[in-house]
């Protein structure tokens, strides 16, 4: 490598120098220590970063998303918000979220991101075309990786628990507290564990030698490949989602739309609608978390006791439900090429999911008389269903998750007489209790701290008020004023009399 080099993170071109002050200083790319004093570094802005950093390539490719440009490795800018506000998309924020782990960095209140995140959110993974982005740390990071403090290679893993089952997870090499939201590299035999930011440099080294050598795993990703789905998959001539639901007919795109009219007449569907309003009112106690206000405090014990009537009315809600936009895939979805599997095209991203599916159920898994593209739809829909549910923290859970998988679930049976019957009971017996009893924690939660801030909020009000009387008394005291002295003693001195008496008195005066 040259002496003199513009990286991708900076503006300005820099040159490598070995650092050799006392004073430790940290690389701004990976925001650790730089210890061997290799480095580069911008003279004009003190910008510095550790020589493997400089060498990571800027591209990775990798399997999961092979049908548009490599990867890009971005330096996302602290100025930059997770969360932007556009004219046009006004009905929420947009927010940056990653197509692994289903989040974004936004979770975590400011004061308290976890050390992990802390060391790694300043990187992500890429695809301008598709808008597909990872985190660094859910991105496709080397499988394996060589430690040099260590005698085995280790792994990189989800999650590993404690042998005694404790909740208290620690890295072996900083010896700090882990999160086990979050990926380690492990050793099986040494039961030896280790962050992702402790290792940043020997990741580095093995990611720049030759990314297309290096075997990469984003997270999830092995979930797909464990029961005979290989990742080579022809590709359908470039073709998109897109396009392939461009080439639906109208009867099939009316499907889409109202799936229910396959089993429903429209005074059924009339009335369906009507009761999930009815029920999302009855409910909305459960999820709008909102106080009465101070004049009507005592209501608090009015408030949802999440129990068996608020359950059953929850279950009823997901029954009727019943979105005007009907069966819909996301943009990013339709954006991606498609490639076929046993006869189906299906996004490049869900393909493995799809292999393993077939695999297990046989590839007629979808019979009926349907077209190759509208089977090809209704496998995305499901594999899109089904890598959510395998992909989302139970706590992470959603109203409108459920509501949207139940529906999904349910209206590819209509449609293709797939048996999910079984998934469906599964969320009503297990997922929507467990939801449940989440949303109650969530409740209580925000309901005590918004008590506390309302409690807090009058007892400040409480303090001014003691201090405006304060100040009002010793104003009082300090600008005696002679007039309104005479006519406070004459309203004492004729304190109880009628008012014809005070004025006989002054008609006395007067005469």
């Amino acid at each position: 490598m040259s002496n003199c080099l513009q990286h991708f993170s900076h503006n300005h071109p820099l040159q490598f120098t070995i650092w050799q002050y006392s004073v430790k200083i940290n690389c701004r790319l990976c925001h650790l220590s730089i210890d061997d004093g290799q480095s580069y570094i911008c003279h004009e802005c003190s910008y510095i970063i550790h020589k493997a950093c400089a060498e990571l390539p800027n591209y990775i490719h990798h399997s999961l998303h092979p049908h548009h440009s490599p990867l890009r490795l971005d330096k996302r800018s602290p100025k930059l918000p997770l969360k932007i506000q556009h004219p046009f998309h006004l009905h929420h924020p947009l927010t940056l979220q990653c197509d692994a782990c289903r989040k974004s960095y936004k979770k975590w209140n400011i004061n308290v991101v976890p050390e992990e995140v802390n060391r790694n959110q300043f990187f992500l993974f890429r695809c301008m075309e598709c808008d597909f982005n990872l985190h660094f740390l859910c991105g496709p990071l080397p499988l394996r990786i060589k430690y040099d403090y260590h005698i085995h290679p280790l792994n990189l893993v989800d999650h590993v628990v404690t042998e005694d089952d404790s909740n208290e997870y620690y890295c072996d090499i900083c010896e700090d507290e882990r999160k086990q939201d979050f990926r380690i590299y492990y050793c099986e035999d040494c039961k030896y564990t280790a962050h992702i930011h402790c290792l940043m440099s020997e990741i580095m080294k093995v990611i720049k030698e030759n990314s297309k050598d290096v075997e990469l795993m984003a997270l999830g990703e092995n979930l797909w490949y464990q029961f005979g789905a290989e990742k080579e998959m022809s590709n359908e001539n470039e073709v998109t989602l897109k396009e392939v639901m461009n080439s639906l007919t109208r009867e099939e795109k009316e499907i889409l739309i109202d799936p229910y009219a396959l089993v429903y007449p429209l005074s059924i569907k009339t009335q369906m609608e009507e009761d999930h309003s009815f029920y999302c009112r009855e409910n909305s106690p459960l999820f709008d978390h909102e106080l009465p206000s101070t004049e009507d405090i005592e209501k608090i014990n009015q408030f949802p006791r999440f129990g068996e009537s608020d359950a059953s009315n929850f279950f009823l809600e997901l029954r009727v439900y019943r979105p005007k936009e009907g069966l819909k895939l996301d943009e990013k979805y339709l954006r991606q090429k498609v490639v076929d599997v046993q006869g189906h095209i299906v996004p490049v991203t869900v393909a493995p999911i799809l292999k393993t599916l077939l695999h297990k159920h046989g590839s007629d898994l979808f019979c009926g008389l349907l077209t190759r593209e509208m089977k090809s739809v209704i496998a995305t829909l499901l594999c899109v269903v089904i890598d959510r549910i395998y992909n989302t923290n139970i706590e992470d859970v959603t109203r409108d998750d459920i509501k949207e998988w139940v529906f999904c679930l349910k209206s590819i049976e209509n449609i293709t007489a797939v048996d999910v019957l079984n998934l469906v009971n599964f969320f009503q017996t297990v997922i929507v209790p467990v939801f449940l009893g989440f949303e109650a924690i969530r409740y209580e939660k925000d309901i005590s701290e918004k008590l506390d801030l309302m409690i807090k909020n009058l007892e400040a009000n409480l303090e001014r008020c003691k201090e405006a009387r304060r100040i009002f008394k010793t104003e009082t005291c300090m600008r005696p004023d002679r007039v309104k002295d005479i006519m406070v003693s004459d309203a004492l001195r004729w304190k109880g009399t009628k008012v014809n008496e005070t004025a006989s008195h002054a008609w006395k005066i007067s005469g």
